[in-house]
Protein backbone atom coordinates (compact mmCIF):
# COMPACT_ATOMS: atom_id res chain seq x y z
CA UNK A 1 0.00 0.00 0.00
CA UNK A 2 2.76 2.46 0.95
CA UNK A 3 4.63 1.65 -2.22
CA UNK A 4 1.52 2.36 -4.34
CA UNK A 5 1.05 5.72 -2.64
CA UNK A 6 4.72 6.61 -3.11
CA UNK A 7 4.59 5.70 -6.81
CA UNK A 8 1.40 7.72 -7.25
CA UNK A 9 2.92 10.79 -5.55
CA UNK A 10 6.11 10.50 -7.60
CA UNK A 11 4.02 10.30 -10.80
CA UNK A 12 1.94 13.33 -9.77
CA UNK A 13 5.01 15.45 -8.99
CA UNK A 14 6.74 14.39 -12.21
CA UNK A 15 3.63 15.15 -14.27
CA UNK A 16 3.34 18.62 -12.73
CA UNK A 17 7.01 19.40 -13.30
CA UNK A 18 6.79 18.28 -16.93
CA UNK A 19 3.58 20.17 -17.70
CA UNK A 20 3.72 22.35 -20.79
CA UNK A 21 3.83 26.09 -20.17
CA UNK A 22 0.48 26.98 -21.77
CA UNK A 23 0.17 29.51 -18.95
CA UNK A 24 2.59 31.72 -20.90
CA UNK A 25 0.39 32.03 -23.99
CA UNK A 26 -1.71 35.18 -24.16
CA UNK A 27 -1.54 38.90 -23.46
CA UNK A 28 0.11 40.32 -20.35
CA UNK A 29 -0.01 43.71 -18.69
CA UNK A 30 1.24 45.35 -15.48
CA UNK A 31 0.18 48.03 -13.00
CA UNK A 32 1.93 50.88 -14.81
CA UNK A 33 0.15 50.93 -18.18
CA UNK A 34 -1.93 53.81 -19.46
CA UNK A 35 -4.66 53.10 -20.19
CA UNK A 36 -5.03 50.55 -17.42
CA UNK A 37 -4.90 46.91 -18.53
CA UNK A 38 -3.24 47.77 -21.87
CA UNK A 39 -1.27 44.83 -23.26
CA UNK A 40 2.51 45.00 -22.84
CA UNK A 41 3.48 41.51 -24.08
CA UNK A 42 1.61 39.11 -26.36
CA UNK A 43 3.02 35.58 -26.28
CA UNK A 44 2.23 33.09 -29.03
CA UNK A 45 3.42 29.60 -29.84
CA UNK A 46 3.34 27.89 -33.22
CA UNK A 47 4.62 24.33 -33.07
CA UNK A 48 7.86 24.54 -31.09
CA UNK A 49 8.44 28.25 -31.88
CA UNK A 50 7.67 30.94 -29.34
CA UNK A 51 7.16 34.61 -30.23
CA UNK A 52 6.69 37.63 -27.99
CA UNK A 53 5.22 40.84 -29.34
CA UNK A 54 6.46 43.84 -27.34
CA UNK A 55 3.65 46.38 -27.66
CA UNK A 56 5.68 49.41 -26.52
CA UNK A 57 8.43 48.75 -29.06
CA UNK A 58 5.99 47.50 -31.73
CA UNK A 59 8.38 44.59 -32.24
CA UNK A 60 8.17 40.80 -32.28
CA UNK A 61 11.07 38.78 -30.88
CA UNK A 62 11.71 35.06 -30.78
CA UNK A 63 11.83 33.28 -27.45
CA UNK A 64 12.79 29.86 -26.16
CA UNK A 65 11.80 27.88 -23.12
CA UNK A 66 14.35 28.25 -20.34
CA UNK A 67 15.82 24.96 -19.20
CA UNK A 68 15.62 23.75 -15.61
CA UNK A 69 19.26 24.69 -15.07
CA UNK A 70 18.67 28.19 -16.53
CA UNK A 71 15.70 28.73 -14.21
CA UNK A 72 17.67 27.54 -11.16
CA UNK A 73 20.60 29.76 -12.13
CA UNK A 74 18.32 32.78 -12.43
CA UNK A 75 16.67 32.03 -9.06
CA UNK A 76 20.11 31.82 -7.46
CA UNK A 77 21.20 35.11 -9.09
CA UNK A 78 18.12 36.73 -7.56
CA UNK A 79 19.03 35.16 -4.17
CA UNK A 80 15.80 33.18 -4.22
CA UNK A 81 15.82 29.56 -3.02
CA UNK A 82 16.62 27.42 -6.11
CA UNK A 83 13.99 24.84 -5.12
CA UNK A 84 11.32 27.53 -5.68
CA UNK A 85 12.14 27.31 -9.42
CA UNK A 86 10.49 23.87 -9.54
CA UNK A 87 7.20 24.16 -11.40
CA UNK A 88 8.12 27.50 -12.97
CA UNK A 89 7.90 27.97 -16.73
CA UNK A 90 10.02 30.70 -18.31
CA UNK A 91 10.74 32.08 -21.75
CA UNK A 92 14.06 33.70 -22.64
CA UNK A 93 13.53 36.52 -25.09
CA UNK A 94 16.06 36.72 -27.91
CA UNK A 95 17.61 39.50 -29.94
CA UNK A 96 18.23 42.84 -28.28
CA UNK A 97 15.59 41.99 -25.64
CA UNK A 98 17.45 39.68 -23.29
CA UNK A 99 14.50 39.30 -20.94
CA UNK A 100 12.90 36.47 -19.03
CA UNK A 101 9.12 36.10 -18.84
CA UNK A 102 7.97 33.57 -16.24
CA UNK A 103 4.98 31.82 -14.75
CA UNK A 104 6.18 30.88 -11.27
CA UNK A 105 3.42 29.74 -8.92
CA UNK A 106 5.91 28.58 -6.27
CA UNK A 107 7.80 31.81 -5.75
CA UNK A 108 5.68 32.99 -2.81
CA UNK A 109 7.93 34.40 -0.14
CA UNK A 110 11.08 34.42 -2.26
CA UNK A 111 11.41 38.11 -3.08
CA UNK A 112 12.41 40.99 -0.93
CA UNK A 113 9.56 43.42 -0.13
CA UNK A 114 10.17 45.11 -3.52
CA UNK A 115 7.32 43.06 -4.99
CA UNK A 116 4.07 42.51 -3.15
CA UNK A 117 3.05 39.32 -4.95
CA UNK A 118 -0.33 39.69 -6.63
CA UNK A 119 0.40 37.44 -9.60
CA UNK A 120 2.23 34.24 -10.48
CA UNK A 121 3.89 36.00 -13.44
CA UNK A 122 6.92 38.26 -13.74
CA UNK A 123 9.22 39.78 -16.34
CA UNK A 124 12.91 40.49 -15.81
CA UNK A 125 15.59 42.21 -17.87
CA UNK A 126 18.85 43.86 -16.87
CA UNK A 127 17.64 47.38 -17.80
CA UNK A 128 14.21 47.38 -16.18
CA UNK A 129 14.80 44.88 -13.41
CA UNK A 130 12.03 42.70 -12.00
CA UNK A 131 8.40 43.55 -12.73
CA UNK A 132 5.30 41.65 -11.76
CA UNK A 133 2.98 41.13 -14.73
CA UNK A 134 -0.41 39.46 -15.05
CA UNK A 135 -2.67 38.13 -17.78
CA UNK A 136 -4.63 40.93 -19.41
CA UNK A 137 -8.25 41.06 -18.32
CA UNK A 138 -10.66 40.45 -21.17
Amino acid sequence: MRRSIAVFLLFAVTSFANAKPDQLIGQFTHDFTKPANAPVYTVTKSGAKWRVFLHGANKTVSAKEASESERKEFWEQMWWPAEKAIGAHCLRLGGEWQGLLCYAPGREGTETPVIAKKSDYFYFDSMGGLMEIRPKKK
